[in-house]
């Protein structure tokens, strides 16, 4: 992954295209929206932000990290605006400046670490065998985390993480 100024001047660029400007507050994006059903991200809301130029906000923001990308919002968008890809750009500008939830940056490390995106809890492996189950499969971990530091990913998520 690149990282430094033309990253983030490539990102820039990738955030005009989604065209946010071009929204004119319909709300077919938000009532189509399977995360706004269930939270509070609503995708009207973050055009909104992005034409008044809260860009930081946006990126402080934990609204961007909801979008649950289905695309649901450019199928039904009258205007051609992108939202799902607005938000992607936006967390990808985020996390280049260390801002990623503490959650997302947790799934990174465990499958880092074990290929998986969550550690099985020993008290999970205790229980199967209470109960007669078989162990769990072994992962190979070594091709994906390879592929990952390949891209840098392990130096991504630990930036800006709290020591």
């Amino acid at each position: 992954m690149e990282t430094g100024t033309r990253a983030v001047d490539k990102l820039t660029k990738l955030l005009s295209k989604s065209r946010p400007e071009h929204c004119y507050q319909c709300g077919k994006c938000t009532s189509g929206c399977p995360a706004a059903l269930h939270t509070e991200f609503r995708p009207r809301d973050i055009l909104i932000m992005a034409q008044l130029g809260m860009t930081e906000e946006l990126l402080k923001s934990k609204l961007i990290w909801m979008c649950i990308t289905c695309f649901t919002c450019l199928d039904v968008c009258p205007r051609d605006v992108e939202p799902t890809e607005f938000m992607i750009t936006l967390r990808n500008l985020a996390a280049l400046r260390g801002i990623i939830p503490t959650v997302y940056r947790g799934e990174g490390s465990a499958i880092l670490e074990t290929g998986l995106a969550f550690r099985i809890p020993e008290s999970r492996v205790k229980m199967r065998e209470r109960y007669g189950l078989p162990p769990l499969p072994r992962v190979d971990a070594e091709p994906v985390r390879r592929l990952l530091k390949s891209v840098d990913f392990d130096k991504l998520i630990q930036r800006g993480e709290k020591k």
